[in-house]
């Protein structure tokens, strides 16, 4: 049916599962930061120590045009699997996905035909929502540049991807005054590193297809990451021989 709001999971609309599908509201919830805090001696008042976001959320309010109480529960189970869980995107955030599972998915009442359902997504990894299209910066080896990065939320993670135009035995990667350091590297001429994060932030780097996790110094940064919202925040790239190194990130949002 027609409604003024859109709701995709993996590109697949709601109001695609049926035609009885009415989509009526979607309700971002309120992002709830924590904060760890120490008292400041003899004053009154606390520091911030840490800022810790958990998930983000939004419901999404529907209804089923189906008299039929058979047809109608039909029809919310279409919509049960529809909502498990991948890249959610809605028309009120044009340009942004929230990688999303549901917690709690919708129950059609037998009696209450007309009755709203409603279905909540939660987003944990990262717990906001990031830019559908990745932000680059190219920077050649002995080389730095700035950029200014997209979104409000706190920080957002950085990965990269490293042409060699010659064989290397080392790289340092440096964002934002951190560096990641690989030392002790077979790269051959061509050869394509990678260091990116799995889908719980864990950091890994590949050459080619083979791990080089090992080959990152104890001195580096534990991962790359750039604070939302800055603008003229530097990127460099040193090797030991020629190479290109592209990082890419995603601006995260409330």
């Amino acid at each position: 049916m027609t409604s003024r709001y859109e709701v995709k999971m993996d590109g697949v609309s709601l109001a695609a599962q049926d035609s009885s599908i009415c989509v009526l509201d979607i309700q971002p919830g309120a992002v709830s930061p924590q904060y760890r805090t120490s008292r400041a001696a003899n004053r009154h008042g606390a520091r911030v120590d840490d800022l810790y976001v958990e998930k983000s959320v939004v419901k999404v309010l529907f209804e089923i045009h189906k008299y039929s109480i058979a047809d109608r529960m039909e029809v919310c189970q279409k919509v049960q699997k529809w909502a498990r869980k991948g890249i959610l995107t809605t028309n009120d955030r044009a340009g942004q996905r929230l990688h999303a599972v549901c917690e709690s998915f919708p129950a059609a009442n037998a009696k209450s035909w007309t009755a709203p359902l409603e279905v909540a997504f939660a987003g944990y990894f990262p717990p906001f929502w990031e830019d559908d299209t990745e932000t680059t910066v190219t920077v050649s080896s002995g080389q730095s540049t700035s950029k200014n990065i997209p979104g409000n939320a706190p920080e957002t993670l950085v990965s990269a991807v490293v042409t060699a135009g010659a064989a290397l035995d080392s790289m340092t990667l440096t964002v934002n005054g951190k560096s990641l350091v690989l030392s002790g590297i077979s790269v051959s001429t061509g050869g394509v590193v990678t260091v990116g994060y799995d889908g719980y932030g864990d950091l890994f780097v590949r050459n080619g297809n083979t791990s080089i996790l090992n080959k990152v110094t104890a001195a580096s940064a534990d991962d790359l990451r750039v604070p939302c919202g800055t603008d003229n925040v530097p990127f460099a790239f040193a090797s030991s021989a020629a190479a290109t190194c592209v990082y890419k990130l995603r601006g995260c949002w409330y």
